[in-house]
């Protein structure tokens, strides 16, 4: 989200004259709409990660299990698409071991699996 929130930053300078002629008033509003995209992308992209998981229903904590697996991917340099692509194999009743040996710290990810 930063990089494209500064990417969408640099685009909206370049627009501020089609904005509004005042140029304060031209920032305010590529302020406001700036700062909606920030909150709009984040509350999409753990709606994406939540279907990736395969939870069925947004609960509180849904995002410290995102990123609890992220960051144990990262550390475990574990391939994004083939720790989804085994999770759902998981899901569908096959054996956690294989996914588990990708990281590095098994029994925290046998831990993260269990939540």
């Amino acid at each position: 989200a930063p990089i494209a929130l500064w990417n969408l930053a640099r685009f909206a300078e370049t627009l501020l004259p089609l904005i509004d002629p005042d140029r304060s008033r031209a920032i305010a509003v590529a302020t406001e709409h700036l700062t909606a995209f920030e909150d709009q992308f984040e509350s999409r992209w753990l709606t994406g990660m939540r279907h990736k998981l395969g939870l069925q229903k947004a609960q509180d904590g849904d995002d410290a299990l995102v990123q609890d697996l992220l960051d144990q991917m990262l550390r475990s340099q574990a391939d994004f698409t083939q720790t989804f692509r085994t999770l759902a194999a998981v899901a569908e009743g096959g054996d956690s071991g294989p996914l588990q040996a990708r990281f590095r710290d098994g029994p925290r990810f046998a831990g993260w699996l269990d939540r």
